[in-house]
């Protein structure tokens, strides 16, 4: 028997041209709806949230594995048809009782997904359009192409969709003469689109998602509330780069792509269909405006977009398109990223807030949390409370050395479930890019295990409770120590027997050994002579000095709290620091 041949990729192209010859016959309104398979979501229950983290794992926008929509459903309603009178009154719309025979109709529609609300305008042929290329995604579905891709696609859709689809009545075109016309055709519009909507087979077909303006970024909370997007054609080149004056200018120094534009509240951005890469995102500031003229755009139906790191240029294929975007940006970045647009003191991008908790700290001011322990039990908030260093020692060419070991990173614990490592300082001095840039990661564990604080079971990230378990272990000793117990950091035998203890032994042996400063021994200026003309076990008996550093257990130390507490430290009266505002010094 002989064995058939594979079909090759010229092959496949011929019967993609053949079916689509086939569609562009067929009466792709004709159509039965069937007992096709809904998604039966409840309208009522709380929708998921798409996690920030999804803006790294975009993918190209015809992949079926694209994460965009929520668990809620989506509802579409035509509000309002539009029809532009003249070229000239292109932009007094009015409604479907004044009806121009010549003029197409334009059909405003209201969506709603979860939270999010939006409004798209579309045409008669619009819908039409989408109908025919669905109907040829239908029938592509139905035939065993041997391509990896068409077959993950082929097996998802039958496996939770009918085959039937909403069927689009046949209408009058764009030209719809009669009042009763009018209001016939966009509840029939509204009717196929709310089921279209209703069937998770069609609604996640790019074609779909491109007709109702949604990406993946579309319904992620944090980063604001729906804009419009769209596909547009975006020109090169318009980067500011300070201290640079850039060329190219002319004309034959640009370059046309098409791109996915989605305004937010305080920024916009584009991205590339095919990969779903993020390209660029231009920040509102207080230069941000929009140009719409041709002599500002430089280009027929263009819209500019300036801000204070690039001149960004868009074309559209009409001027009615091209003023709808330009005038929705302005307006929408005016209403939700007015605070962004105004100048704010000593030239910041961002408003002064007053009376944020972070102005509060830990152990400075009346409102600290030490001063409010302080009132309430006086000296007694040390048994709450530990603020200790780590400090480390060796042996330098013969000699004992010691040394407070200064960490500059920064690493935090919450809960044994999230970490936040690294440093990322949201101000001028760390983003202007002139300077070493900041970078923090924030783990959130989505694995957890059984652990005990305060005697309790609870449920602890594994990560978070690893690094923490290993960070304790490590400043203890414990590695080398087994008899220390790090499982329950809060229990009062783990803070006053190992933690508290621990501190207080490698203080002492250090003080003893190296006569270190800074010393809670040390109270004023007085105290710090006769401290210093005593020397330590190190210079006096470097044998027994060597015995006691072997009962140092990890590296963790009490903090002097009461180094030079009874010495005035001001500045001399009449001196030149003393003229300078006490700000300056705290």
């Amino acid at each position: 028997m002989l064995r058939q041949s594979e079909p090759t990729s010229s092959t496949l192209q011929l019967v993609a041209n053949d079916m689509s010859g086939i569609m562009e016959k067929l009466d792709t309104r004709e159509l039965d709806l069937g007992d096709g398979e809904y998604d039966t979501t409840d309208a009522s229950a709380a929708a998921e949230r798409l996690s920030f983290m999804a803006i790294y794992n975009t993918v190209g926008f015809k992949e079926p594995a694209a994460k965009v929509f929520l668990s809620s459903p989506i509802t579409a309603k035509i509000l309002a048809v539009e029809r532009f009178t003249s070229a000239q009154d292109r932009f007094n719309v009015t409604t479907q009782r004044s009806v121009n025979k010549s003029m197409p109709a334009v059909f405003k529609i209201e969506l709603k997904h979860g939270e999010f609300t939006w409004l798209v305008k579309r045409k008669e042929k619009h819908f039409m359009e989408l109908h025919r290329e669905l109907r040829t995604y239908k029938t592509f579905m139905r035939l065993p192409l041997p391509t990896r891709s068409h077959t993950v696609k082929r097996h998802s859709a039958t496996r939770s969709e009918a085959r039937q689809m909403p069927n689009l009545p046949k209408g009058g075109g764009d030209e719809l003469c009669r009042e009763e016309q009018v209001s016939s055709r966009r509840k029939q519009l509204e009717d196929y689109l709310n089921n279209l909507l209703k069937m998770p087979m069609y609604r996640n077909y790019h074609a779909t998602m491109e007709f109702i303006d949604v990406s993946q970024m579309s319904f992620i909370h944090d980063l604001g509330p729906k804009g419009l997007e769209g596909m547009v054609l975006k020109r090169s080149g318009g980067h500011r780069i300070p201290g640079i004056n850039c060329c190219g200018r002319s004309r034959m120094c640009y370059r046309w792509s098409k791109r996915w534009l989605v305004v937010k509240d305080s920024f916009l951005l584009y991205m590339k269909p095919d990969s779903g890469a993020i390209s660029f995102v231009m920040l509102v500031d207080k230069e941000f405006s929009i140009q719409m003229d041709s002599k500002d755009t430089e280009t027929k139906h263009g819209v500019r977009i300036n801000s204070l790191s690039r001149s960004l240029v868009l074309k559209w294929n009409s001027y009615r398109h091209a003023r709808w975007w330009g005038q929705f940006i302005e307006d929408f970045v005016r209403k939700h990223g007015s605070a962004f647009l105004t100048e704010h003191r000593f030239g910041s991008f961002a408003r002064e807030e007053l009376n944020i908790p972070a102005k509060w700290t830990m152990n400075r001011g009346d409102q600290s949390i030490i001063s409010q322990l302080r009132r309430e039990m006086g000296d007694q908030w040390i048994n709450y409370i530990s603020i200790a260093g780590l400090r480390t020692h060796a042996e330098l060419e013969g000699k004992l050395v010691t040394e407070l070991i200064y960490v500059h990173s920064k690493m935090l614990i919450a809960d044994d479930n999230t970490v936040i490592i690294g440093s990322a300082n949201i101000n001028d001095r760390s983003m202007l890019g002139k300077r070493d840039s900041e970078v923090a990661v924030i783990v959130e564990d989505s694995e957890t295990v059984t652990a005990v604080m305060d005697g309790q079971e609870y449920q602890a990230g594994k990560y978070a409770l690893q690094l923490r378990l290993e960070c304790f272990k490590t400043i203890l000793g414990a590695h080398t120590d087994p008899s220390i117990d790090v499982s329950d950091p809060v229990s009062n035998q783990f803070y006053k027997e190992v933690w508290m203890a621990t501190c207080a032994r490698n203080a002492t042996i250090y003080q003893r050994v190296f006569r270190c400063l800074p010393s809670s021994d040390v109270r004023n200026i007085l105290e710090l002579e006769g401290y210093l003309a005593k020397s330590g076990l190190d210079k006096e008996d470097p044998a027994r000095a060597h015995e006691e550093l072997k009962k140092i257990r990890g590296f963790l130390v009490q903090f002097p709290l009461q180094f030079l507490s009874e010495q005035n430290l001001l500045p001399p009266i009449g001196s030149k620091e003393a003229m300078v505002p006490m700000e300056v010094w705290t």
